[in-house]
């Protein structure tokens, strides 16, 4: 919470406070028992079906939801977006798969039938490491994948999806890291039942939690999505220093530090060293263009600052 609150505030500070809209769809997935999944916006509650086991104390933000395979998966109802542009689309959610294969793993999902070319949009897990996006538009579906090799098992992530009447694009832990052209209106398919964990025929099955999942009638900006990664903040921490020089280095401010750690937008540390002189260092090992939150460590105070990396 701490390194999501540094950077919430670091971010803030950068582009100003963010704001948007509430989402159409919101399931939260912090329910302790039963067979109900309570829709926060809506009038969509899903539907356990099989084997499925709420995780009070195990989610990304409080509780969520496991999936054990099979059978597993929540039936949410047609939810069809009857406000908004009719244009534009976001969908987003915490997850933290067990088992990641080749096969194609739901997440969420909404569809007129069982096949690849009946889906009107969905967020799945594919090609052992790799995630995917689907989305219907003007009659036709549209596919954008984030490449193998950047999500493993038994870790939170977050996968953001959004459409703007022109682009799509995909982020992971708040780095976009897909895009693709698309265009037309979306439609309305009251037919087409939409299903978190699983088709409605059970035949993608997700093998793992599942938590916060959104559904918006309009894309959401890079900022906004930003936003759903690092969650709530209520403090302040001091204003950063800290930039990224032309040369590959960090930029530090004048002080006695001895160490700094750069992190990911989900709060995992992707590189630390250690400092004996102050002076910028190089960035090792590289590290994939996008923000990064870095944690200045001294002997009598610490500083934090998002970077970004082109």
């Amino acid at each position: 919470m701490r390194t999501r609150l540094l950077l919430y505030l670091a971010l803030s500070a950068s582009f100003g406070l963010i704001a948007h809209g509430q989402p159409n769809f919101y399931w939260k997935l912090d329910e302790t028992g039963g067979l109900i999944a309570n829709d926060l916006s809506g009038t969509s509650n899903g539907n356990l079906q099989g084997n499925t086991t709420w995780q009070p104390s195990s989610g990304h933000f409080s509780g969520a939801l496991r999936f054990y395979g099979n059978d597993a998966r929540v039936d949410l109802g047609p939810c069809d977006l009857t406000s908004g542009p009719g244009d534009e689309f976001s969908v987003a959610c915490w997850f933290k798969p067990e088992i990641v294969s080749g096969t194609e793993r739901i997440l969420i999902a909404k569809t007129i039938g069982p096949n690849e070319a009946d889906l009107v949009w969905s967020l799945s897990l594919v090609n052992n490491t790799g995630a995917r996006f689907r989305i219907r538009t003007g009659g036709v579906v549209h596919t954008v994948e984030i490449p193998p090799s950047s999500i493993f098992s038994n870790a939170w992530y977050h996968l953001a999806a959004t459409y703007d009447g022109a682009t799509i694009r995909v982020f992971l832990n708040g780095s976009s890291t897909a895009t693709g052209p698309a265009s037309g209106t979306i439609g309305y398919y009251p037919q087409a039942p939409a299903t978190l964990g699983n088709l409605y025929n059970n035949s993608l099955p997700f093998y793992g939690s599942l938590d916060d999942v959104r559904v918006y009638d309009y894309a959401l900006n890079a900022m906004e999505v930003i936003d759903l990664v690092i969650g709530d903040v209520e403090t302040q921490v001091e204003e950063a220093r800290i930039s990224y020089s032309a040369a590959g280095g960090l930029r530090l401010p004048s002080g006695d530090w001895n160490g700094y750690r750069i992190m990911d937008l989900s709060g995992r540390t992707m590189f630390s060293s250690s400092i004996s002189d102050g002076i910028a260092r190089t960035l090792f090992p590289p590290l994939p263009s996008g923000l990064y939150l870095v944690c200045l460590q001294g002997r009598d105070r610490t500083i934090s600052s998002t970077v970004h990396l082109p």
